[in-house]
This record gives structure tokens, C-alpha cells and sequence, in this order.
């Protein structure tokens, strides 16, 4: 079916995206790297255990297109409740969080989240736009895991997401009890 003759069921959703907000790798800050990903979910699944969350380190078990706009490069992703994850995007270099459409999902300001297929499974979802997140999280102060203060900014904005918010009251190093 081609997209032209695609028609949607719920209001459309979309946003119009400056590839120049793109941010560039020399930017640690609001931009991370593959293995930084990586990284960040291991040490977030240590840390929502203290709070018996739902979240693991999952194995990507089938093949990503890799010529999708937001393909994921790396081989794990984040599961959390409600059939939501956070992939990494290799071209925003940001964390991205899909998950499924429900009446709930309507209620995002526009602009916030557009349509999709998921990564991996290919199937229609939602996902919170990744345009704008290297400059929010450019205007955070330091913090000790990227992923961590990323999902404490925009989990108030994912109706699917059940993760308790005294989660966030936490700095990651008093979460896991040493450096981080």
C-alpha cells in the first residue's frame, strides 16, 4: 500500500523537523553515542530494580532496516511497562521512546509525537519526537547518567508510562548507592 493511500483513524499527528538541530558528535552533552546508550541502559536496569520496575536489557533479536530515519545502531533498547522502549537514534544521536497508540496518547500538545512503524517489529506506533531533545538536554545541568535525566524530562509526557515519579527524586549516585 502506498503512503499516499494510507488513512489514519485518529487525528494525524506531525512534526516538522530542522535537520540543522541535528546535534554534532564534538557535543557530549546533549548528544550521545552508541555505546553511551548502551551504557546508560545497564546502569538504568541496575538502578529501577530498587524500584522493581519492569525494565530489563533486551536483546535485539531480529534485523533493524538500517536506511529507516530512526533505526536503531545499537543492540540493546530499554523495556519498559506497557510495551514501551527507548531505542537510540543514530541520527538525532538521543534516546527516542515508542510505544503503542491508546486514547490516552491523543492527549500530547502538538507536534509532540508523530506516527510510526517500530523498529523492530515493524508494527504502527506512536514516538516522542527526538527533533528537540540534544537542546533540552543541552540546557540541563550535569548529571550522572544522560538516560536517566532524559526519561526524568519526558516521562510526565507518555500517558503508556507507569514509572513512579519518587524514581526521579533521586540522583542516579544515591539510586545505586555508589559512583554511578
Amino acid at each position: 500500500m502506498a503512503d499516499s493511500d494510507r488513512e489514519s483513524d485518529g487525528p494525524a499527528h506531525s512534526v516538522e523537523c530542522d535537520f540543522r538541530s541535528i546535534p554534532a558528535l564534538e557535543d557530549p552533552i546533549s548528544a550521545m553515542r552508541t555505546e553511551e546508550f548502551e551504557e546508560a541502559v545497564m546502569q538504568l536496569v541496575a538502578w529501577t530494580r530498587e524500584y522493581n520496575l519492569d525494565a530489563k536489557k533486551t536483546v535485539s533479536i531480529s534485523a533493524v532496516d538500517i536506511h529507516k530515519c530512526y533505526a536503531t545502531t545499537s543492540s540493546v533498547y530499554l523495556q519498559l511497562d506497557n510495551d514501551v522502549q527507548v531505542f537510540y537514534s543514530p541520527s538525532f544521536q538521543v534516546p527516542v521512546l515508542y510505544f503503542p497508540y491508546n486514547t490516552k496518547s491523543t492527549e500530547f500538545g502538538e507536534g509532540k509525537i508523530s506516527y510510526t512503524e517500530h523498529p523492530i517489529t515493524g508494527l504502527p506506533c506512536l514516538f516522542l519526537h527526538p527533533c528537540q531533545t540534544a537542546a533540552v538536554m543541552k540546557e540541563m545541568p550535569f548529571v550522572e547518567n544522560y538516560l536517566w535525566a532524559w526519561l526524568a524530562v519526558y516521562v510526565k509526557d507518555v500517558p503508556a508510562l507507569t514509572i513512579p515519579m519518587e524514581f526521579f527524586s533521586k540522583s542516579p549516585r544515591s539510586i545505586s548507592g555508589g559512583t554511578g
